[in-house]
């Protein structure tokens, strides 16, 4: 067999043992965005379970590299969401829709508009953003350019941050119900009828799917047709998301003052603890311990198995709407006392606060070597290190409207993705595209002659 004139056995040796190396970084590299991971800051709470951990960690002391400041006499509405990131790309619902932001400068790529807030956190999957709107409908938009794919309308608003799972988006709203609706068309697939409003955020672990309901229940519905499997009582309405690690369902009775622990298959009550006052903030799951957050003004961590408490730490405010984000062994909330928190994990040592103008009731995002929040001075932050402050240089864009295509800076994504590593060295050029986590791998190698020759 005749090679081809810039090609030699020598060239193919070195270029079949390269990209050998490179398809075992490929299959790691998925992993770390998988969405079933739980680190995934495209979805709220970064997954399924809704644990709220990442593993990524920020180095201390926190510094402020940029704010999008929205209201009073700007032209744009309040940011009323908490954010959630696919690669570069920041999103956040805001009183007058949903906007996707440079993650690393703020700047505006483009604007989905509403005629009412949203304030549920988007969910992305694939190349699609997933969103509930106060006006009642669920969106599907494109993340490219910000155009509408289909829309969705129940009977009441929709507060609670939907989940994407096998091509299923699972939400709740105001009217009820709980929906299964099928994320490529907009179907509905099957609805589940609760006695009061919605605005807890579903879960998914063991094949179940979990929510809470202002009617006082904790309910597990299959997922594959909203039977129910088990409901537990808790006295009173349910505003929390459930957090769900090693076969316990984690969530705050938010009207009976209470953070409850739950047996994940058969709804009986493993612990629970009663706090001074209501608990409308999300648990979250680190190692041995949970963390949450109560209008009493505590910040409360607990061991997993026994609920008994470990640390507490007192603010000057109560914390509603903000819930703990677990990043490493550093644990992020906001309270009404203007201020964003950062402990240390195991002991509730206080590391960081930064003081907004407004109360923070939004919940905390690590992504990108940022942290990002909301406050209710119609701000978006971003913080990281003093090093990665001093780098960023923040580049001017032009907002597009929807329905007009740009690249985004990065996109990023294991469910239906591409990933694009490239490698360049003075002899070598390398690029891989792994698409669907790593699926289909095409390899281009370009040796230089001048190093090999034949």
């Amino acid at each position: 067999m005749t090679l081809p004139f810039f090609l030699s056995r020598s060239h193919i040796k070195h270029g079949i043992a390269f990209a050998l190396f490179v398809l075992l970084i490929v299959g790691v590299i998925p992993s770390i965005y998988a969405q079933d991971s739980g680190i995934s800051p495209s979805v709220f709470r970064y997954g399924p379970s809704r644990v709220g951990e990442t593993s990524l960690e920020l180095k201390q002391p926190l510094t402020l590299v940029w704010k999008k400041a929205r209201g009073g006499t700007s032209a744009f509405g309040y940011f009323s969401s908490s954010p959630a990131a696919m690669g570069e790309l920041l999103f956040v619902g805001a009183s007058d829709g949903v906007y996707a932001l440079d993650a690393k400068t703020g700047d505006v790529i483009w604007i989905y508009k509403t005629d009412k807030p949203v304030k549920s956190s988007p969910s992305i999957s694939g190349e699609t953003l997933y969103v509930g709107c106060s006006d009642g409908n669920m969106y599907a938009i494109a993340i490219a350019n910000g155009a509408k794919l289909w829309s969705f309308k129940t009977e009441g608003p929709v507060i609670s941050s939907p989940l994407v799972a096998g091509g299923v988006v699972y939400v709740g709203s105001e009217d009820g119900l709980l929906r299964a609706i099928d994320a490529k068309t907009g179907v509905l697939k099957w609805k589940f009828k609760t006695d009061l409003q919605v605005t807890s955020s579903p879960a998914l672990a063991y094949g179940t799917i979990y929510t809470g309901s202002w009617d006082g229940y904790v309910y597990a519905l299959d997922p594959e047709n909203g039977q129910m499997k088990w409901k537990f009582y808790t006295g009173h309405g349910i505003e929390s998301s459930p957090a769900i690690s090693d076969g316990i369902v984690y969530i705050g009775a938010s009207y009976t003052n209470r953070i409850i622990a739950l047996d994940a298959y058969t709804g009986k009550e493993v612990w629970e603890y009663a706090t001074e006052y209501k608990v409308i903030s999300s648990p979250a799951v680190g190692g041995s311990l949970v963390f949450i957050g109560s209008t009493d003004a505590n910040v409360y961590a607990f061991n997993t198995k026994t609920g008994t408490l470990v640390w507490k730490y007192n603010t000057a405010g109560g914390i509603s709407g903000s819930s703990p984000t677990v990043s490493g062994d550093t644990i992020y909330i906001g309270a009404e006392d203007k201020k964003m928190y950062a402990f240390e994990k195991s002991s509730g040592k206080l590391i960081w606060s930064f003081k907004a103008d407004e109360s923070i009731s939004s919940t905390p995002l690590v992504s990108n070597g940022f942290l990002y929040m909301t406050s209710a001075d119609n701000t978006v932050y971003a913080f990281s290190d003093e090093e990665t402050a001093r780098s960023t240089n923040p580049l001017s864009r032009e907002a597009n409207t929807a329905g007009q295509t740009i690249k985004p800076v990065a996109q990023q994504s294991m469910d239906e993705g591409v990933l694009m590593l490239k490698a360049l060295s003075e002899n070598l050029q390398l690029q891989v595209f792994a698409i669907g986590g790593g699926a289909v791998v095409v390899v281009m190698i370009v040796w230089a002659r001048r190093r090999y020759n034949a």
